[in-house]
């Protein structure tokens, strides 16, 4: 039973333990046996199995993996009875140290700043915590009625709707259906969606609600609305062959030909728009444009396997040559040149991998979420993104366009 001194003792609080530190605080709980023996009582609780620590860490490690691995694990804890205690909260991100005095605080103190922990085993937990802590964020954005919270009270725009196609990455499947007849019920007379309800129709939202629709295999559900969606688009496109969207006309037009094409309605509408996408994409930068319309554009054969690799081996070239001292990639950017990364058959080993990953993941807030810039609030689109693309070319899902 863990020892709860009086709360006159001192204390040190923090607030941003994640998973990730689980390797410091196993080093720190075993120099704390090494230093104070067999006074000290340790204990650990994994999901429903409780076992106190061990100096051996080998042995520690297996025991929360045999009693359902480190996604489970809830608290560690030491105990000198009189002394100290010392809290590891993994459940509330909290790392409690209390002492009798100040100096053994202090010495507590030392101790856990000199900890490292084994950095080959962190590396393993990496992906975890970001995956863990990311999708605790996600499911905080789902309102009752199938919309989503953006940022702050904000709802999700649709023009964001596609980016929710990382749902079978990132495990958002039970709100997929919500969201998807949220979006119906919204759509506008004349078949298209505005940024957000009861706004007039707009190429992005609707071209983005559209693919949401169709690749989420939703659309033989509601064809009619899908058909209806189609049309709109098919009415907006101009004579040229390009769409416009709030004055964007590059990336709207390449949002709207992969809307078109994806529904099968107006084939002969796509060949139209092609000469604008291949201008506009050839001059992008990766934050032009978020992973998953990058990959679609390949995916959908509007643009052809080897220029998708050259525009490819454009971002990668941008971001190997970017100084981040000057000003740090945004989300969408690094997740771009992560998968422009995979299309061009870059490994998980290759530093330049390593540092787009150790970017995104620096980016990352205290509540799990990631913000669309550096120091901004976390959002759902962002967050989708960043974790979509870390799990993706973790399992090597991403194949090349045309594959």
């Amino acid at each position: 039973m863990e020892f709860k001194p009086s709360t006159r003792f001192p204390e040190i609080l923090t607030d941003s333990l994640s998973i990730l530190d689980f390797e410091k605080c196993l080093d720190f709980y075993v120099s704390i046996m090494e230093k104070w023996g067999d006074d000290v009582s340790t204990h650990m609780k994994v999901g429903e199995d409780g076992f106190a620590l061990s100096s051996d860490k080998v042995t520690v490690r297996n025991l929360i993996i045999k009693s359902g691995g480190y996604e489970w694990l809830d608290y560690m804890s030491a105990t000198y009875p009189s002394l100290f205690t010392i809290t590891a909260d993994f459940s509330k991100g909290q790392l409690r140290i209390r002492a009798k005095d100040k100096a053994l605080l202090s010495e507590l103190e030392r101790l856990w700043r000199s900890s490292k922990g084994d950095v080959r085993a962190s590396e393993e937990l990496f992906e975890l915590s970001l995956s863990t802590e990311a999708k605790k964020f996600i499911l905080r954005c789902v309102n009752e009625e199938g919309s989503l919270i953006e940022a702050g009270q904000e709802k999700l725009p649709f023009d964001k709707s596609h980016v929710l196609l990382a749902h079978d990455k990132v495990g958002l499947q039970p709100i997929i259906r919500h969201f998807g007849q949220y979006l119906t019920r919204n759509q506008n007379e004349d078949g298209g969606w505005g940024y957000r309800v009861g706004e007039k129709s707009q190429v992005a939202p609707t071209a983005s609600s559209l693919i949401f629709l169709i690749k989420s295999s939703l659309e033989k559900e509601f064809s009619s609305v899908v058909e209806k969606g189609a049309t709109f688009l098919a009415n907006e496109q101009n004579s040229d062959g390009s769409w416009v969207s709030n004055g964007t006309k590059g990336y709207c037009t390449a949002i709207a030909a992969i809307g078109i094409s994806l529904s099968q309605k107006y084939p002969d509408r796509i060949a139209q728009s092609v000469p604008w996408i291949k201008e506009w994409i050839s001059h992008a930068k990766p934050g032009d444009l978020d992973h998953t319309i990058f990959t679609l554009l390949g995916e959908s054969s509007i643009l052809d396997e080897g220029f998708m690799r050259s525009i490819a081996k454009r971002f990668v070239c941008y971001f190997e040559q970017h100084d981040e001292s000057k000003y740090t990639l945004d989300v969408i950017s690094l997740s771009t040149v992560l998968v422009s990364l995979s299309m061009i058959r870059k490994t998980r080993d290759e530093p330049l991998y390593k540092r787009a990953v150790q970017h995104l993941s620096t980016l990352r807030n205290k509540d799990g979420g990631w913000p669309p810039n550096k120091g901004s609030e976390s959002s759902l689109s962002a967050t989708i993104l960043a974790l979509s693309t870390i799990e993706q070319t973790k399992r090597s899902e991403i194949s090349s366009p045309g594959n």
